[in-house]
């Protein structure tokens, strides 16, 4: 039986908010991503320092799924306290 990684179920201060491909590309661009490309629905972000591309599905007033953001904190070296600052 494999061991979960964090806290399950996990708290209600440790959930992070549903956030619009919006609000996740403000936060983004306050760590410093700025838009490289778009192609179709998706944003491509590349950063100065930081290696590698974010890529942000953006439909207009739907909110990022949980585990799509969580795919981005990790594409952009982010951990959830440190997006948390951002927002």
């Amino acid at each position: 039986m494999r061991e979960l990684s964090q806290r399950w179920p996990p708290l209600a201060g440790d959930k992070l908010p549903q956030l619009t491909a919006r609000e996740l590309i403000r936060a983004l661009r306050r760590d410093g991503w700025h838009l490289e490309r778009t192609r179709g629905s998706h944003q491509h972000f590349s950063h100065d320092y930081k290696p590698g591309i974010v890529t942000i599905p953006v439909h207009s007033g739907r909110d990022v799924p949980l585990l799509v953001v969580r795919s981005i904190l990790k594409q952009a070296n982010l951990t959830e306290e440190e997006f948390r600052n951002l927002l």
